[in-house]
C-alpha cells in the first residue's frame, strides 16, 4: 500500500485527528454505538477494572496488550478508555494513533518508522500508539517495542503461550498482558441478582457469556447476525490466516460432534475429510484463539450454536444438555 493510501486508512481510524470530529467522534462509533445500545454493565465493569490504571495521559515505555478472544470486547474497551485519555487536557489528540493492524499489516513497520511519510501528524507530548489486532502480524511482539519514544496499547486474540510469557517478561513493570474472558454463568449469575437462576443458565447456554451476545439476548431476545458475522470473521482470521483450511463452521460442527470427554482430533480428521496432522492444527490454532480448551472443549456455549446460526439449513441445533457438558 502506498503513502497516501495509508494516510487515508489512518485519516478514517483517527477521528479525533479532526477538530471537528474530536468530541463527537464516539457517538459515530460503530464499536461504541452498538455498546451504548446492547450494553453488559458487569463487562464492561470488568473491563474498566483492566484498564483503569491506563486512562491518564500516556507515559514514555508504558507497553499492555489486551488479550482474548475474537469478540470478547477488546476493541470496545479499549476505544472506551480512549474516550478518557482524549478528554484530559494535557493529551493532544494528534498523539493517539490508532493502526488497524489488519489493514495495514504488510505496512505496519513502516507506519511505526515513517510517521510523518503516511499523514500522521506532528503533536505536542508523548505518543500513544493503539496497534489494533497487534497478533494478525508476524513477528508482532518486536511491533511492540519499536516506538521507543511512546507508549503502546494493543489488542490482540491469537498468540502462543510462548508469545504471551514473552511480552509479560519483557514488559512486567507496565503491565504486560490484561486479559479479557467471556463471562462465566457464575459471573452472570452475580450480575443478575433479581433474575430466576434457571431463567440466567437457559439464556447463558444459548449466548454464552460474550458480553454483546448476552446483550443483544437479553434486549432483542436472540444474538444478532451482524455479531455472529463478526465473531466468524475474528475466528476466520485466526484458524485459516495464510492458507485454505476448513472453513469455521464445518471446523466448529467437527469439534462439537467429537467430543467425549475431550475432544477427538481424528473424529475431527475424519468429520473434515483431512489428515490428521492438518485437523491437529486446526485445532492448535482454535486453543490458540482462546476459544479452546481440547480436554475441556469450547469455552463458551455460543460457540456450539455458531455453525447453526450460520447455516441452519446444513448444521442442527444443538442440544442444552451437548452445550452445557462440553463447554469449558
Amino acid at each position: 500500500m502506498g503513502n497516501r493510501e495509508l494516510a487515508q486508512v489512518l485519516r478514517t481510524a483517527n477521528p479525533w485527528w479532526s477538530r471537528q470530529r474530536r468530541t463527537t467522534w464516539p457517538d459515530d462509533d460503530v464499536d461504541l454505538s452498538t455498546r451504548s445500545r446492547h450494553e453488559l454493565v458487569a463487562a464492561s465493569r470488568a473491563a474498566q477494572q483492566q484498564l483503569s490504571d491506563l486512562a491518564g495521559p500516556p507515559r514514555p515505555g508504558d507497553t499492555v496488550l489486551v488479550y482474548g478472544p475474537p469478540g470478547v470486547g477488546k476493541t470496545t474497551a479499549v476505544k472506551a478508555l480512549l474516550i478518557q485519555v482524549l478528554a484530559d487536557p494535557a493529551v493532544d489528540p494528534r498523539a493517539v494513533v490508532w493502526v488497524p493492524v489488519p489493514e495495514v499489516v504488510d505496512d505496519l513497520a513502516h507506519i511505526q518508522a515513517h510517521p510523518s511519510l503516511v499523514g500522521i501528524p506532528a503533536c505536542d507530548g508523548v505518543r500513544l500508539w493503539v496497534l489494533d489486532e497487534v497478533t494478525a502480524a508476524t513477528g508482532w511482539t518486536q511491533a511492540l517495542g519499536a516506538t521507543p519514544r511512546g507508549a503502546v496499547l494493543a489488542t490482540g486474540s491469537c498468540a502462543s503461550q510462548d508469545e504471551l510469557d514473552q511480552v509479560r517478561a519483557t514488559y512486567p513493570a507496565s503491565g504486560g498482558v490484561r486479559m479479557l474472558r467471556t463471562l462465566s454463568l457464575a459471573d452472570l449469575l452475580m450480575a443478575s441478582p433479581g433474575l430466576d437462576p434457571a431463567t440466567v443458565r437457559a439464556d447463558y447456554l444459548v449466548a454464552g457469556g460474550y458480553p454483546r451476545a448476552a446483550a443483544e439476548l437479553r434486549d432483542l431476545g436472540a444474538v444478532s447476525p451482524q455479531f455472529i458475522a463478526q465473531l466468524m470473521a475474528g475466528l476466520g482470521r485466526g484458524v485459516c490466516p495464510n492458507h485454505p483450511e476448513p472453513e469455521v463452521p464445518r471446523l466448529l460442527a467437527a469439534v462439537c460432534g467429537s467430543a467425549d470427554r475431550c475432544v477427538q482430533v481424528h473424529l475431527v480428521a475424519e468429520a473434515l475429510d483431512i489428515e490428521v496432522e492438518r485437523a491437529a492444527a486446526c485445532l492448535d490454532r482454535l486453543t490458540t484463539l482462546g476459544v479452546l480448551d481440547p480436554v475441556r472443549g469450547f469455552v463458551d456455549p455460543l460457540l456450539h450454536w455458531l455453525p447453526h446460526l450460520v447455516d441452519p439449513a446444513t448444521y442442527p441445533e444443538p442440544t442444552a444438555e451437548h452445550v452445557a457438558t462440553f463447554s469449558h
